[in-house]
């Protein structure tokens, strides 16, 4: 009970109704990357707030408030919870993004809108990122001019990488929603696919949905691209200890292993590559 109530005094000491203490330890690491870019695995729409249970989410504003305030830039809607509100649950999420400097992929009031590119401009460099997901609890995506989830599909996603290298991108991201869950070792076919990807314009691929850990490897394309496929990194805020106490087994110590992915770019003669990778663990 007491440490219970140390916890509770501590985290109202922070600002954002106490979630900024969720990113306290980590936000000059965030706050140092050119673009820094989280999975958004929850709604956020207290406006349309239904029945929340174990798999159904809601968020407050004030965790996307803590987000930018940790140096958070843009978030991944695209994912298995971005319909646990229903469709005007998803789209109020995109209303409150709107009114911090959050930017947001994946997701939107089209399909267009969701398969859309982002194009950041860093430091000289313009880079593309898109979002996709092969997982969904809910699939309520209706007609091509209706609310719209990036659903994984490999010739969208290449069409929307070259989307991005037409508006200018030198190198181009994606996040994508996939695997099995609490397992350590990607799916056969999402090994296919990332080579499919990588092959066909994409630059690197930046995994979650499994919970835990999973492979970082390099790829170099056909076309000389050294390129890179992180199938998951891992839980980040929440350590799923339903139950038991933080890390008493390998399972629960396994939820709660992360990483911070960095990528380094250079630009040498016109042209962007990566220079550098670094999973940076956290807890």
């Amino acid at each position: 009970s007491s440490v219970k109530s140390s916890a509770a005094k501590n985290a109202a000491s922070y600002g954002n109704e106490g979630w900024d203490s969720l990113f306290s330890d980590v936000k000059d690491t965030l706050s140092s990357a050119d673009l820094a870019i989280a999975n958004l695995e929850t709604p956020v729409a207290p406006i349309h707030n239904g029945p929340l249970a174990q798999k159904v989410f809601n968020g407050p504003i004030a965790l996307l408030k803590a987000l930018q305030d940790a140096g958070v830039d843009a978030v991944s809607m695209a994912n298995n919870h971005v319909w646990d509100q229903g469709t005007v649950g998803m789209l109020e999420t995109i209303q409150h993004l709107q009114e911090t400097t959050l930017l947001w992929a994946g997701a939107g009031a089209t399909c267009a809108d969701a398969q859309a590119p982002r194009v950041f401009e860093k430091n000289g460099i313009h880079i593309g990122w898109i979002s996709t997901t092969r997982i969904h609890n809910l699939l309520l995506n209706k007609g091509p001019d209706d609310p719209c989830v990036f659903s994984f599909d490999v010739t969208k996603i290449l069409a929307s990488a070259a989307l991005a290298r037409d508006q200018g991108a030198e190198v181009v991201f994606l996040s994508v929603h996939w695997g099995t869950e609490y397992t350590s070792q990607p799916l056969d076919w999402d090994k296919r696919f990332a080579t499919q990807l990588l092959d066909g314009g994409i630059d690197g691929i930046i995994g979650h949905h499994p919970h835990v850990l999973q492979p970082i490897q390099w790829h170099d394309t056909p076309d000389s691209r050294h390129t890179f496929v992180a199938y998951s990194v891992g839980n980040f805020v929440t350590g799923q200890g339903y139950s038991t106490p933080i890390g008493s087994t390998s399972s629960e110590a396994l939820k709660r292993d992360s990483v911070i992915l960095r990528v380094h770019l250079k630009k040498e003669n016109n042209k962007v590559q990566i220079d550098d990778l670094h999973a940076l663990p956290a807890w």
